[in-house]
């Protein structure tokens, strides 16, 4: 039997066009940044993303795929990444309903 870490999911035999663009950019980032895999995930880490070592370098090779936590988690750090790089404010996004 075949498992899978709590940060990572077997890769799906159809493959979500979101979380390939997620791991796409992952990987550009990282390479954009003069990263190597460690780095990555130590930068990562610091910006409160977990991610192993086996999980960063499963992704890029395509075996496996990020939970939906870590690929949120991702998901928001590119987004911050992105408002620095242009300046923009950094806000979280707020969980919290406005009352009526």
């Amino acid at each position: 039997m075949i498992y899978a870490s709590k940060r990572t999911a077997l890769m799906p035999k159809k493959r979500s066009p979101q979380i390939l663009a997620l791991i796409e950019s992952l990987t550009t980032w990282r390479e954009a940044q003069g990263l190597s895999q460690s780095q990555a995930v130590k930068a990562l880490h610091d910006a409160g993303v977990s991610v192993t070592l086996d999980s960063l370098q499963n992704w890029e090779i395509g075996r496996y795929i990020p939970n939906a936590e870590t690929a949120l988690a991702l998901h928001s750090f590119f987004l911050q990444q992105a408002q620095r790089s242009t300046g923009a404010p950094t806000e979280k996004p707020s969980t919290r309903h406005a009352r009526r």
